[in-house]
C-alpha cells in the first residue's frame, strides 16, 4: 500500500513539472513574439526624420504663409485682420472668472492669475465675403512656438474663452460663431499659456478655419514677435 501511495506521489509531483516547464515555455515564446513585434515597430530613418520635421504637433506652417499682424489673411473669402495681441496676468475688462475655462491654472477670485502662466488676449475681426453664411470655428486659433522648420512644437491649450457667447447670438457650439453673407465680427479671445512661451522669440498666431482637431493643409499664421 505505501508502494503504491509514494508512486502516485511522485507521478503527481511529475506532473506538476512538467506542466510549470510547459507555462514557462509559453511565457518565454510570448516573451520572443513581444520583443519581436517591438523591433518591426521601430519607426525608419526616414519616419524619424519628418517626424523631426514636423515637431510633435504635426503641425507645419509654409514660410508664403507666415504674415506680420498689420496683414489680412484670406481663406476663400473668410478674412482675418485688424490682430492685436496682449499678455496679462489679469483678465480684460468686463470678463468675469466665471466666464473663462481653467484646467490646472491658478486665479484668484477676479480671475488674476497667481501661478507662472498669463492670458493671452487678442482681439480680431472676422469677415465672411462670400454669398452664403458661413459657421466659423473661434477653436482654429492658437498661440504657438515654431521651431526651425516652422513646426509647432509647444502652443497654448484650447480657447479659454470667446466674446459674444449667448449674448448677440445663440450659438449652440461653444467655439462657433456664425456669420452672414458679407457680415464681419470682432471678437475678443482670450487664451491661457506658460510663461517659457512668452519668453520664446518665435511666437506666432497659427490658425487653421477648419478647427483645431481638423485637416491642417491651410493653416497660416501671423508672425507675433
Amino acid at each position: 500500500m505505501k508502494k503504491i501511495l509514494t508512486l502516485c506521489i511522485c507521478i503527481v509531483f511529475l506532473v506538476g513539472c512538467t506542466s510549470n516547464k510547459k507555462v514557462e515555455k509559453e511565457k518565454e515564446k510570448e516573451s520572443e513574439k513581444r520583443t519581436i513585434n517591438f523591433v518591426m515597430e521601430t519607426e525608419t530613418e526616414e519616419e524619424s526624420a519628418e517626424y523631426e520635421r514636423i515637431g510633435a504637433f504635426n503641425q507645419v506652417v509654409d514660410e508664403e504663409n507666415i504674415f506680420e499682424l498689420n496683414d489680412s489673411i484670406n481663406f476663400d473669402g473668410i478674412i482675418y485682420s485688424n490682430i492685436s495681441v496682449e499678455y496679462s496676468k489679469e483678465l480684460p475688462k468686463n470678463v468675469s472668472k466665471d466666464e473663462v475655462t481653467y484646467f490646472e491654472e491658478k486665479a484668484n477670485d477676479k480671475g488674476k492669475l497667481i501661478d507662472d502662466n498669463y492670458y493671452i488676449i487678442c482681439k480680431i475681426t472676422i469677415e465672411n465675403n462670400t454669398k452664403k453664411a458661413y459657421e466659423v470655428d473661434l477653436s482654429g486659433g492658437k498661440f504657438a512656438v515654431l521651431d526651425e522648420n516652422n513646426a509647432v512644437y509647444d502652443s497654448s491649450q484650447e480657447l479659454r474663452y470667446r466674446s459674444g457667447y449667448l449674448q448677440t447670438e445663440s450659438d449652440k457650439n461653444y467655439y462657433f460663431s456664425t456669420l452672414g453673407s458679407n457680415e464681419k465680427k470682432e471678437f475678443l479671445l482670450c487664451y491661457i499659456v506658460n510663461e517659457s512661451i512668452l519668453k520664446s522669440d518665435n511666437l506666432y498666431y497659427v490658425l487653421n478655419p477648419n478647427g483645431e482637431a481638423a485637416g491642417i493643409a491651410k493653416l497660416m499664421a501671423y508672425r507675433v514677435k
